[in-house]
């Protein structure tokens, strides 16, 4: 059970008590309601008492309120839930908290992937039964949550310990979850891994964070649950904890439930896993999806669309005739061709000879190729 005496504060006056409504009025003495009467605001007066001066251990509780007209009830959580566990991980991946601002908190998530945003938006909702809205950020190209909620921010930093303001290098697995159960560790693991996990090219699941406490603790759990982790104990040349998981791995299928369904990394590992599946219906078809699910974010990088034509006008090609017509390393072919033969548009055999080199073959047939379908 959460330590939810830290809800409130001493410093708390009239307009910024938190109030709490019983599932079961008779459960408040008669006293407590006639003594508390003054210290309410009008619009709560029938159903609301203030939570410090309840027994919430023993007497079932409904909704938390400030005491105010502008107040959002809120579900009363004792314990640490499934989604809850993945806001956590969430928050400890992209999200943010600060105190500068008139409003007690504000806690911030933004990330380019707008499923996970909505999946964030859908765990709030479910745990503490409000909803904000996701905006799309223009400026930086990402999806949005803020949530400006007195007693959520005081959840958070009060009841779990979660750091406001810069958290990079010293974000950790809260306490809390660190003493929960397996299941309860585990969708921690997916609410980090779904906002700050990666899915590379060549399949590859990799995650880093300048933080040693997270990295040590996310280790930690991910090896009560027997999965098979390759991980440093020093960082890279960036300063980063980073460890990785190769689609080779036997264990790779199991990764797929440590991503939140639905979201653009699990669409990833799903695919790894089963390849895909998706006839397309024309080039055009093909060159949209390579838009959509490998987009170009820097103008000077080749795109698959560019990589696709390149091989198309060239026929069956050496892998230095496609580096020389486009300008790029022969190394930087590598996660192209990766992704072109798993659609099945080439494929690729070992010449022989005094030259040994690797021949890439256009599969000219289109009913044979086969895309993402998340396009």
């Amino acid at each position: 059970m959460l330590d939810l005496f830290k809800l409130h504060k001493n410093s708390d006056k009239r307009f910024s008590l938190i109030l709490a409504k019983p599932k079961n009025k008779k459960d408040i003495p008669s006293k407590l309601w006639k003594k508390t009467e003054k210290a309410k605001v009008n619009r709560f007066r029938k159903e609301y008492v203030p939570f410090y001066l309840i027994d919430w251990k023993n007497i079932e509780i409904d909704k938390l309120v400030v005491n105010n007209t502008c107040g959002r009830p809120i579900n009363f959580i004792p314990y640490i839930t499934e989604d809850f566990s993945k806001i956590l991980g969430a928050l400890c991946a992209d999200g943010h908290i600060t105190t500068k601002s008139k409003a007690d908190y504000i806690i911030q998530l933004a990330d380019y992937d707008k499923d996970a945003v909505y999946a964030y938006q859908r765990w709030i909702r479910n745990t503490f039964g409000t909803e904000y809205k996701v905006k799309k950020d223009y400026t930086s190209n990402c999806w949005r949550i803020n949530i400006n909620n007195k007693i959520i921010g005081r959840y958070l930093v009060e009841v779990i310990g979660f750091p406001t303001g810069k958290k990079s290098d010293t974000i950790r697995v809260p306490r809390v979850i660190m003493q929960s159960n397996p299941e309860i560790q585990k969708e921690f693991i997916t609410g980090v891994l779904t906002f700050d996990g990666a899915v590379n090219i060549n399949g590859n699941i990799e995650f880093l964070t300048r933080s040693k406490q997270l990295y040590l603790g996310m280790i930690g759990i991910l090896k009560k649950t027997g999965m098979n982790v390759r991980y440093k104990k020093v960082t890279d040349k960036n300063g980063f904890w980073r460890f990785h998981i190769c689609r080779s791995n036997r264990t790779y299928g199991k990764w797929l439930h440590f991503f939140e369904k639905g979201t653009e990394k699990w669409e990833k590992v799903k695919e790894n896993i089963e390849g895909f599946k998706k006839t397309p219906n024309s080039e055009e078809d093909v060159l949209m999806t390579f838009e959509k699910v490998f987009p170009s974010k820097n103008r000077n990088i080749v795109s698959f669309s560019n990589f696709y034509e390149c091989i198309k006008n060239l026929g069956n090609c050496s892998i230095r005739d496609v580096a020389e017509n486009l300008n790029i390393d022969k190394s930087t072919t590598n996660k192209y061709r990766k992704v072109l033969k798993d659609c099945n548009i080439i494929s690729e055999k070992s010449v022989g000879g005094r030259e040994y080199r690797i021949e890439i073959i256009f599969n000219k047939n289109i009913n044979e190729w086969k895309i993402p379908e998340r396009s």
